[in-house]
């Protein structure tokens, strides 16, 4: 167990990579100033991306037993290669060919990998779970603040085309290496193994669900609306910049703690703690529009972005913890479908802007979200520690 540090540190660098497909509110920029295709057509791309990526995150994790490691980040490598290469020949006759590559094809190959990079990963770190989960979870998080920002001062040097090609390009190579690198501890998932699971016939699963789709959906709304808040709240254009990146960095070392705690704590409490920050920065933020009071504000962004980094390091921690390990390929990836309905909250958020002119039923919804995901939190873990003790019952009885 001394080298397993040989699978994680790799695994972080290609997870801080593949991150930048988070970065699309950066990356659309030059199919907006070249082509004239609305922030509708352009939204509508990051929501498929989300949906195809979930997708791919189900895919990998049930062709893991089967196809291996290396096959699939090798695809995974062809894939992101020829998603974001195809978008650099784009003419802009059809946005159709946007959604094709950048959405279903670079969205499908990441999410292939993230599951194959997270499920073999943690198959070393028994005693570290959380930890480990942290980790991989915050250098795919601050990914859109690091590589995002080094991309939009590539479309400045060397143009958007030369610039897709060329993270692509990084990213192939880093997939393929990778494949050569990381595989899963022995005997987690022998050849041949069954990938069924039942995991869908729980309560604490669904419920676990529900919850996950409240704290991200909250905290979301404010994530794609963080400079406009900023701004309506009375900050100056500077300061308004800077929030976007101070929650991004937030964000990822949200994940970071998050997974220190999951390794100390019950996944409940973690569960409710990460609501009751989601809760506090919904009231702030409320506040701050209400009274354009810039100091809540601030805080409130902070907090949503701490709040926002929990979900994904929840998610893996409550599967592994609740469910075991020997589908957890599998469980992670139904529960990575959350991310589909939790991404249409963009969009709900945008209408209730337009039609209110303001930001202030917004931020409601997003009280109400991470009230909801409070009481969740505190249902599914203790529906989740009822169905362990009946199981436990179960194999203590004589056959």
């Amino acid at each position: 167990m001394k080298g397993r540090w040989r699978y994680l540190l790799p695994s972080m660098a290609v997870m801080l990579v593949m991150g930048v497909l988070y970065a699309w509110s950066i990356l659309k920029a030059p199919f907006a100033q070249e082509f004239s295709w609305t922030a509708g057509q352009l939204g509508a791309n990051f929501t498929l991306t989300i949906s195809v990526f979930s997708i791919g995150v189900f895919v990998g994790g049930r062709q893991i037993h089967r196809l291996g490691e290396k096959l699939l980040l090798m695809m995974s490598a062809a894939l992101v290669l020829i998603g974001f290469g195809g978008c650099s020949l784009l003419s802009g006759r059809s946005i159709a060919a946007l959604y094709l590559l950048y959405g279903c094809v670079s969205g499908f190959g990441i999410g292939v990998a993230y599951n194959v990079i997270v499920s073999a990963t943690l198959s070393w770190f028994d005693d570290v779970r959380g930890l480990c989960s942290g980790l991989l979870m915050m250098c795919f998080g601050i990914s859109t603040l690091l590589l995002g920002a080094c991309a939009s001062s590539l479309f400045q040097s060397i143009g958007w085309r030369v610039t897709f090609r060329m993270m692509g390009g990084v990213m192939a190579i880093a997939l393929f290496a990778l494949a050569w690198l990381l595989k899963s501890k022995p005997g987690y998932h022998p050849e041949k193994a069954d990938t069924k699971t039942d995991v869908y016939r729980r309560p604490s699963f669904w419920l676990f669900c529900f919850y996950t789709v409240a704290l991200a959906a909250g905290a979301s709304m404010v994530i794609s609306f963080s400079l406009d808040i900023s701004l309506a709240i009375g900050t100056s254009g500077e300061l308004a910049a800077a929030l976007v990146g101070v929650l991004a960095v937030c964000n990822g070392l949200g994940r970071l703690v998050c997974g220190f705690l999951s390794d100390r704590l019950p996944m409940k409490r973690v569960m409710v703690l990460a609501g009751f920050l989601a809760v506090a920065a919904a009231c702030a933020l409320l506040y701050a529009v209400l009274a354009h009071a810039v100091p809540a504000g601030v805080a409130g962004m902070c907090v949503t972005g701490v709040a926002y980094g929990f979900s994904p390091t929840i998610m893996s921690g409550f599967v592994a913890k609740t469910y075991g390990m020997e589908h957890f390929s599998m469980n992670f990836s139904l529960a990575s479908f959350t991310l589909i309905p939790s991404s249409f909250s963009a969009a709900i958020g945008g209408v209730i802007v337009t039609n209110t002119g303001s930001f202030h039923a917004t931020m409601a919804l997003s009280l109400v979200l991470a009230a909801a995901s409070v009481a969740l939190g505190a249902a599914s873990g203790s529906c989740a520690q009822r169905e362990q003790l009946q199981e436990a019952k179960r194999e203590r009885k004589p056959s």
